[in-house]
């Protein structure tokens, strides 16, 4: 039982696996797959043969692994697949011997409809629409695909069958959310083009949407986006709220199964099922003290009355959204409304952002923030928000015509930004710095991560470095270092010592630096003669 994998492209390797048989990729000697790429932790990645196949697993790297430009923990890999090693997009062929190749999944035998489901599916013939499929199996409300025969045009229908105890506010809150979509056009929100009512059938045809929603698309990614994603995503979104702000609507129910993404990556909201019209609030169907909204992604206002709910509240949605693609989870994971309510107070657990941007995470506090009013006011003013967060990744101006092609570049160069922890105050008072810049905690590789990026950004500033073990200071002048000084050491000396350290706490303060220096080193080269020393010393090698 056996597979073949190739590296094709930028690298070039062959090996044939057995099962529980599996190859490391990183910066280190040590692998089997050695990249000298400052992206790259020292152990970066592992692909094993298991009973389902090659599966590729993140080894806590620093900057992550990516899988067809998403970032993943653990996926699933097949033919053709492209594997992100810092700059190289690397084509992974497969070829698994016959008895080994991993077994389609078995199709669930298909459910015989039942009498009131052929009735609909008979009324929506009648009314000229001819049934495909059903899109959401396990739907409350059922979607279906259809044709609509008299132009031959592919559209979605959401059914709601007059039989049986439909009650008074589920017609209205169906109705409610034809309403307020068709009022909205928009490329990122998903097209109502009628509401109809026959016998009893009331159905709303809308645009069909080729493509999977958000939590599907985190789910295929092994549980995480790229930063780059996510931030498309949310951008997108932002642009839709704001047209439908600007039309008095509020969604209210933003969680990643609303959220559609098209298979040219366009993010579409779907269902304004829970919309409010904000110039219609005295007919809405909201009771005084009732909550509509789905647990972990609800602002703590709609808890108390979703009545007070207004553009505010989906922002904190579209920020819960955009925790739990870069997170893996929803934010908030309770048992009891106590809890939920403890929770919200605390605010979204950041250790679950290790690995993204300081300036993302600063984005989602704020987007998620308990407080209304220190929330961003409006999806206009978090537009303008997530520009300067893609402005301070780049280095560029961001504005709406450039953002794209901008979050291009955080996914493929500038992703190093973000190795570093959550920023503390003891943090600072650990590197004696006085709270200016960017400070964090550092383990392993991080350090060297991120004097990679100041580098590759041709950053100027001091470094300051802190650990039980050792304290100093880089000076770096245009992305070299250009001053080094750690206790009785200085220039080289002090640059090997300070990135031997596996662990501690740094600041970076920005600003002008004198060309006079002890020193005139490269980044690059100084962190790869750490590192290779290092390697060696750990392999036995020295």
């Amino acid at each position: 039982m056996s597979a073949v994998l190739r590296l094709t492209g930028p690298l070039e390797a062959t090996f044939e696996l057995q099962r529980g048989q599996s190859i490391t990729i990183g910066r280190s000697l040590a692998n089997e797959v050695s990249v000298d790429d400052l992206r790259l932790s020292r152990r970066h990645c592992r692909i094993q043969l298991t009973e389902q196949g090659l599966i590729a697993e993140d080894l806590n790297s620093a900057n992550g692994t990516f899988v067809n430009a998403n970032r993943v923990r653990q996926i699933a890999l097949h033919d053709g697949d492209v594997l992100q090693l810092g700059n190289r997009d690397v084509v992974l062929r497969i070829e698994y011997s016959s008895e080994l190749a991993p077994p389609a999944e078995p199709k669930p035998a298909p459910r015989e409809p039942l009498q009131v489901e052929l009735d609909v599916l008979q009324l929506l013939l009648q009314e000229g629409f001819e049934v495909r499929e059903k899109i959401n199996p396990a739907g409350k409300v059922p979607i279906y695909r259809a044709i609509k025969r008299s132009l031959g045009q592919e559209v979605a229908l959401k059914v709601l069958p007059m039989v049986g105890p439909s009650s008074e506010k589920k017609v209205s809150r169906f109705v409610q959310e034809a309403k307020a979509q068709a009022r909205l056009r928009h490329r990122h929100i998903v097209a109502i083009y009628d509401v109809r009512q026959c016998r009893d059938l009331l159905y709303i045809v809308m645009e069909l949407v080729d493509g999977e929603t958000l939590l599907e698309s985190i789910r295929r990614s092994g549980n995480r986006l790229s930063v780059r994603a996510a931030l498309s995503f949310t951008y997108q979104l932002a642009r839709a709220l704001a047209h439908a702000h600007q039309r008095g609507i509020v969604h209210r129910d933003l969680k990643p199964g609303n959220i559609m993404i098209t298979r040219d990556g366009d993010a579409k909201l779907i269902d304004f099922g829970l919309a409010k019209n904000l110039h219609e609030l005295g007919l809405g169907i909201t009771s005084d003290g009732e909550a509509l909204g789905t647990v972990g992604y609800m602002a703590p206002e709609q808890l108390r009355d979703a009545r007070s709910s207004d553009t505010r509240t989906d922002i904190f949605g579209l920020g819960a959204c955009l925790y739990h693609a870069l997170a893996g989870r929803a934010p908030f994971l309770a048992r009891s409304e106590r809890e939920l309510i403890e929770l919200l107070e605390k605010g979204p657990p950041l250790e679950h952002l290790v690995g993204v941007p300081l300036s993302v995470v600063s984005l989602i506090v704020q987007m998620t923030h308990i407080d209304p009013e220190k929330r961003f006011p409006s999806p206009t003013a978090l537009l303008r928000g997530i520009e300067e967060v893609v402005t301070e990744l780049t280095g560029i101006q961001a504005d709406p015509k450039n953002l794209e092609l901008l979050l291009g570049m955080v996914a493929e160069e500038t992703d190093l930004m973000q190795t570093w922890r959550i920023d503390t105050g003891a943090l600072k008072a650990a590197v004696g710095g006085g709270g200016r810049g960017i400070s964090g905690a550092f383990v392993e590789d991080e350090l060297v991560e991120y004097l990679g990026m100041l580098e590759f950004n041709r950053k100027s500033g001091t470094l300051r470095i802190s650990s039980a073990e050792r304290q100093g200071a880089l000076r770096v002048r245009e992305g070299r270092i250009v001053n080094a000084e750690s206790a009785e050491l200085e220039s080289e000396p002090a640059i090997l010592a300070l990135l031997s350290l596996r662990s501690g706490a740094f600041e970076f303060s920005p600003g002008k630096v004198a060309r006079e220096g002890n020193c005139d080193v490269s980044i690059s080269s100084a962190v790869l003669d750490a590192m290779r020393q290092r390697d060696e010393s750990e392999t036995g090698d020295l």
